[in-house]
């Protein structure tokens, strides 16, 4: 417990994430650079819930990674509870981090080959940590409904997955990252799911940053909005700002608005780009691409490049 309350005493008191001017490029199969992030700015406040919203490719997966200190950045550029994500492990010992493919804990590491489809009974998995946090283990049990006698190999996809959300939420955090991790769930254990991580914000201190797709029942959930498009974010608002406008009614009715005007403007730049190369003879215009010189290992952190860290 020692180690989650020191990174809490790490950061400044006001701000458990912020982002500055910061930038970041990878090389796709064909060597090609590809900008992924573009001067990325925002802050958010410890305790605060946070919806990461966009379409798919807007950036919002590797947001959630250079968070988790999965990518290299500058010291100044990325900072987590009050330190450098990606310099200083003690910056992540309080930050869990959930993945739609993967399932990450920043610390508490029991080998990147957990068998989440072995013959092994859910009583038995990482043991350690079920043991040091009993009364949170039986509530994470009975939350997402969960026998602790299911035998891996045998229990379905979305039983699986609620097994993976209670190991990756055993030890208490104070920063928690989400990317996606809801879609087996049904609607009770869902229901539960988003009211226990709000009591989590308003008990604790906690802050978590959510990227997701699925808005029903979530009206009265975020604090704050950040929505991304083409690795840029375009709007980082409280969401009182969004739920006190009549125009729009709910959070459903917001994003979908959002993106749709989003994906109107992608269209008709497309297709007056189109137009344009047409009339210079199909000339390619040269891509703005920030200097991926400063981003060694691929831009990952090294020792961090596995999806499964648990």
């Amino acid at each position: 417990m020692g180690n989650n309350d020191d990174a809490q005493k790490e950061g400044g008191e006001e701000y458990a994430v912020e982002v500055t001017n910061f930038s970041f490029a990878y090389p796709n199969s064909y060597g090609k650079e590809v900008q992924a992030l573009e001067d990325v700015n925002f802050k958010l406040k410890r305790g605060a819930r946070c919806l990461l919203l966009g379409q798919n490719g807007a950036g919002k997966s590797t947001v959630l990674r250079v968070l988790a200190g999965k990518h290299l950045h500058k010291k100044e550029e990325v900072i987590v509870l009050g330190t450098a994500a990606c310099y200083q492990t003690g910056a992540v010992s309080g930050v869990s981090y959930l993945g739609a493919s993967g399932w990450t804990r920043s610390i508490a590491f029991a080998g990147n080959n957990v068998a989440f489809e072995a013959d092994i009974p859910v009583k038995e998995m990482m043991l350690h940590l079920q043991e040091k946090y009993p009364e949170r283990r039986d509530e994470l049990y009975k939350l997402l409904d969960i026998n602790p006698e299911w035998r891996m190999h045998m229990v379905s996809d979305g039983q699986r997955r609620r097994v993976r959300i209670m190991l990756g939420l055993l030890r208490p955090f104070n920063l928690l990252l989400l990317d996606e991790v809801t879609v087996d769930l049904d609607v009770v254990v869902r229901a539960d799911f988003l009211a226990y991580l709000k009591r989590e914000c308003e008990e604790r201190g906690a802050t978590i940053i959510y990227a997701t797709h699925i808005f029903d029942g979530m009206d009265e959930w975020p604090t704050d909005l950040v929505l991304l498009d083409k690795g840029r974010v375009l709007r980082n608002t409280p969401y009182g700002a969004i739920s006190s406008d009549q125009k729009y009614g709910s959070l459903y009715k917001f994003v979908e608005a959002s993106l749709r005007e989003l994906r109107d403007q992608a269209r008709a730049e497309q297709n007056a780009a189109a137009s344009e190369a047409d009339k210079k003879g199909n000339e390619e215009k040269p891509q703005k691409i920030v200097p991926f010189a400063d981003r060694p290992n691929c831009g990952y952190t090294p020792g961090r490049l596995a999806e499964m860290d648990l």
